[in-house]
């Protein structure tokens, strides 16, 4: 049977020969003229050229093999195909999964792909590729490629692959290599013991094996930060780490973190050794050397002898060292001592010397000098009455504590140094688990659509909600990387925005929650209540808690509803989210509402940190927050804010 192949031309219709004159048509479509001969045999001459084989498989399992230069400029109509049995050719158990295949295409319309092997010439085994394309309603196109070369560089390659993973795990010290978004790409036996986990957690980074494990974030997030200064500086980066066994013992690991690039892409290796038994020689040396440095410290006293018979005053080398003269410079007395005494402390001192004589009980007292030099020094002395039996004296050891006095101080301005950087380090970290999960997930969520058969308005919107996820991670990151790199005080980090703008990216990072719980939002921001001076990420932090609440907590039993609206009064502007969820019990709960790790209901996920950091950034912004809510009826959060 005859058979008239046809070509389409770049705008979709049929080319065919003329049926009166056998020689090809000529078409016109929007204006450009075709030459149907030309580019028919262009098309045919390319066929000819390629060295795959191609087929037509009819729905009844008839094949038709594609015969090179079997069309001739003059000669159109001649069929380019020969029939042939499939099973000559394949082998059964071959040619019946290609029929299947070609039917499965036929009625689907999907193309489909089959991977085969045969036995070669040379006794070794050779791969094809079958790629299944549906041609008609009764037949499908098949065209088969010897992908041997890449099969065997694929065994290859999966044997290399074994091997050094082999090797890899072989090697006593953790190893695990991360991609550009710090998720585990490839994790060795000394890193995680168990295989279920170590396969578990390709794909994953380190806050998701610390929800899995049921631990505390602090490992994680630390980690995390490492990973970024590992980012930023694109060099080595070296720590130690502290982790708990599994019988609560503490193990200690030198962590190495080195970025590499391949190709186009940015990822990080991480080698981590066990140092714990090096640790506990270092902590003995530590504590050596402590005992040595205190010794040391001890070492700079001094001390004074009297002997009241005799009317005569001894000072050891350290007592001069201590007040800033030369040996010998002048002669011991109590006098003189006296007159290196800080003005502010002389006469408590020589009070307390006067009643420590009279009651014959020891001295102890912590008072300034003033050296030679005028340098102040803090002196603590104890001194104490002595008798033998040829003669009496008192004793009494100087020692000089600026040091330790000026340790103590800085301990104290660095422990609220400290609690004002906790508290920003939180904040900070609310801010990004919050403000980056959601446009981070649409994000995921987005990109695994692109698998899909998507038409290309489909695909246009889903990069629009890409972007503008992305858009939203890249302000909040910008917003952070501005504090964090200002030791200033807050109002000069503060800006002038919309509220409106930041409630609208906190729906659009919100989008997956909202669609998912189908709740409706309600917004109603007063004109001269919209523009806000204040800084932008605690203000998009403190919304975007308040709105996610209010999804989390909604009621089962009703349509959830949640209602913004933005007022100014007087010099204020009043902030308010109601919802219609299930409430919270506030005669229970009212003075624990905003506390730490407090939660009010079993129902729902959390750690009991949302309320707490809010408060903590209204505070921040000098603002109140305050709640009214009744149980089963649902709340409403007044945040107020001066102009």
């Amino acid at each position: 049977m005859m058979q008239t192949i046809a070509f389409l031309n770049p705008y979709g219709s049929k080319m065919t020969t003329d049926k009166n004159t056998g020689l090809a048509a000529n078409n016109t479509m929007n204006g450009i003229h075709w030459d149907n001969n030309n580019l028919i045999h262009s098309l045919t001459t390319l066929l000819n050229s390629i060295p795959d084989q191609l087929l037509r498989i009819t729905d009844s399992g008839k094949c038709f093999l594609y015969a090179a230069n079997n069309v001739g400029e003059d000669d159109m109509e001649k069929d380019c195909f020969e029939e042939l049995e499939l099973q000559e050719i394949f082998g059964t158990s071959v040619a019946e999964r290609c029929i299947h295949c070609a039917k499965n295409v036929i009625r689907s319309g999907k193309a489909e792909t089959y991977e085969y092997s045969s036995e070669g010439e040379d006794g070794n085994p050779q791969y094809f590729e079958a790629r299944f394309v549906k041609y008609s309603e009764r037949a499908a196109l098949a065209i088969i490629r010897d992908i041997t070369e890449s099969a065997r560089q694929r065994v290859q390659n999966s044997t290399d692959k074994e091997l050094y993973e082999n090797v890899i795990n072989s090697v006593n010290v953790s190893i695990a290599v991360l991609d550009e978004k710090n998720r585990y790409i490839l994790v060795n036996n000394a890193a995680l013991k168990d295989d279920d986990v170590r396969k578990w957690i390709i794909g994953k980074d380190d806050s998701d094996y610390s929800r899995m494990k049921g631990k505390h974030p602090e490992i994680a997030e630390a980690r995390m930060k490492m990973y970024s200064l590992a980012d930023e500086l694109r060099e080595p980066v070296e720590w130690i780490e502290e982790i708990p066994d599994s019988k609560s013992n503490k193990r200690f690991f030198a962590r190495t973190l080195r970025p590499f690039n391949s190709g186009d892409k940015h990822y990080k290796i991480g080698y981590g050794v066990d140092i714990t038994a090096l640790k506990v020689v270092q902590d003995e040396l530590l504590r050596r050397e402590h005992l040595l440095s205190f010794s040391h410290k001890l070492a700079r006293i001094g001390y004074w002898v009297y002997y009241p018979r005799l009317g005569k005053h001894e000072w050891s080398d350290g007592v001069y060292d201590i007040l800033g003269l030369e040996r010998n410079y002048i002669p011991p007395s109590l006098e003189a001592y006296y007159d290196f005494i800080h003005p502010d402390d002389r006469e408590a001192l020589k009070q307390n010397k006067k009643l420590s004589a009279e009651s014959d009980t020891s001295l102890t007292a912590q008072f300034r000098i003033i050296t030679k030099e005028g340098e102040v020094k803090y002196i603590k002395e104890q001194s104490s009455s002595r008798h033998s039996d040829t003669e009496e004296y008192v004793f009494g050891v100087i020692q000089d504590i600026t040091e330790i006095k000026q340790h103590i101080d800085e301990k104290e301005r660095l422990i609220k140094e400290i609690n004002h950087k906790y508290n920003d380090l939180m904040q900070f970290n609310y801010i990004i688990s919050h403000n980056l999960r959601s446009p981070v997930a649409n994000i995921l969520g987005m990109s695994s659509l692109f698998e899909m058969d998507l038409s290309d308005e489909e695909r246009s919107q889903i990069y629009e909600y890409i972007l503008e996820s992305a858009e939203s991670i890249d302000s909040v990151i910008k917003d952070l990387n501005h504090i964090l790199s200002f030791k200033s005080d807050l109002n000069e980090m503060k800006e002038r925005f919309r509220l409106s703008e930041i409630v609208k990216m906190v729906c659009s990072n919100l989008k997956k929650q909202i669609e998912e719980s189908d709740v409706a939002i309600f917004v109603d921001i007063a004109e001269d209540a919209d523009i806000i001076f204040s800084i932008r990420s605690y203000i998009q932090s403190i919304i975007y808690n308040l709105i996610s609440n209010s999804i989390k907590y909604r009621a089962a039993e009703r349509f959830p509803e949640i209602i913004m609206t933005s007022r100014r009064e007087g010099n204020k502007i009043l902030i308010k989210v109601a919802d219609n969820g299930i409430g919270i019990d506030m005669n229970q709960h009212k003075n624990e509402l905003f506390g730490l790790y407090k939660r009010f209901t079993d129902q729902k996920e959390g750690r009991g940190l949302g309320l707490h950091m809010t408060k903590v950034q209204v505070d921040s912004l000098g603002g109140t927050i305050s709640a009214e809510s009744i149980p089963g009826r649902g709340t409403t959060f007044t945040v107020s804010f001066g102009l």
